[in-house]
């Protein structure tokens, strides 16, 4: 909820036109109130692909590594996107510790949403690591960035960012 606000509002502000979906019926009434100059809809990207060539850029987060069938949800989202339209999604990846989020189901390796990409006809696809350093940003700024390398630490947020081009 609070992400999704925040992450339409900074793109908003720099001048995009944006629009927003989110399984959450709930999220998505709440998001209208407080950002009403914003598209926001309930979708389930697993059951339907909306409008075809739609968007030049698609942003996931905190969605695809919850879903049953990752695979028919990225072809959902390349249906949307335009020629050269971009598809950046943010997934932790395997690690040797066990994830503490049972939402979790689908968590796979750059390697593989890679592989993925390739099999859905995506023309380029690449990945960085990002791992965050959680709560310590309360103490100081320093500690609120991202660093661009795979670290696999217990306390350590680790994921990776994946990018699709159609």
């Amino acid at each position: 909820g609070t992400s999704l606000r925040a992450l339409t509002k900074a793109v908003k502000e720099i001048g995009f036109d944006v629009a927003a979906t989110d399984i959450s019926k709930f999220i998505i009434e709440r998001a209208r109130k407080l950002q009403k100059d914003i598209d926001f809809q309930v979708e389930d990207i697993e059951k339907t692909s909306g409008k075809q060539d739609e968007f030049h850029l698609i942003f996931v987060i905190k969605t695809i590594e919850r879903l049953k069938d990752p695979k028919k949800a990225l072809k959902n989202i390349k249906a949307r996107l335009k020629k050269d339209g971009l598809l950046v999604f943010a997934s932790p990846y395997p690690t040797g510790k066990t994830p503490s989020d049972p939402t979790l189901i689908s968590v796979k390796s750059p390697e593989e949403w890679i592989r993925i990409g390739k099999e859905l006809g995506f023309k380029k696809m690449k990945f960085n690591y990002v791992s965050f350093l959680p709560y310590l940003y309360k103490y100081h700024s320093f500690f609120s960035r991202a660093f661009p390398i795979k670290i696999e630490l217990p306390i350590i947020v680790n994921t990776c960012f994946v990018i699709f081009e159609n």
